[in-house]
């Protein structure tokens, strides 16, 4: 179970700053470290560049937001009301809730991190996550 909060691409993030005990997180791929921390819009969240994907815990976004999950006629995602817009979560194959941020822009984030950290992931991690 994972029960941190990271985002991979700085350009999202206000306030990034250096935090004296820093997180080591553990997953299938391995570890990665970072001691810095950002804001996401109201959540406090871990900058962690070396990671594959971005990870916030609805958990957190619930105490925030109201957060509808609508299988009639979203096909299966999660509405987040906020006070600006509201935000789709989609559904991946997996049926895990993934968003797509302005531009595609996390595409090309992301594209940018694997590349740069193809060592030590299988070719299935690198698939998923772009596809992702």
């Amino acid at each position: 179970m994972c029960l941190i909060q990271q985002v991979v691409c700085k350009e999202y993030l206000k306030n990034i700053r250096q935090i004296s005990k820093g997180l080591t997180a553990y997953c299938n791929a391995g570890k990665t470290y970072t001691n810095k921390k950002g804001n996401l819009g109201d959540l406090e969240v871990w900058l962690n560049i070396l990671a594959i994907a971005n990870i916030l815990l609805f958990t957190e976004l619930e105490k925030l937001y109201c957060i509808m999950y609508d299988t009639v006629d979203m096909g299966g995602e999660f509405v987040l009301h906020t006070p600006k817009e509201e935000v789709c979560f989609k559904q991946n194959k997996l049926g895990l809730p993934y968003i797509s941020l302005p531009d595609n822009d996390e595409a090309v984030c992301l594209l940018n991190i694997i590349k740069d950290n193809l060592q030590g992931h299988t070719r299935r991690q690198v698939k998923e996550a772009t596809e992702a």
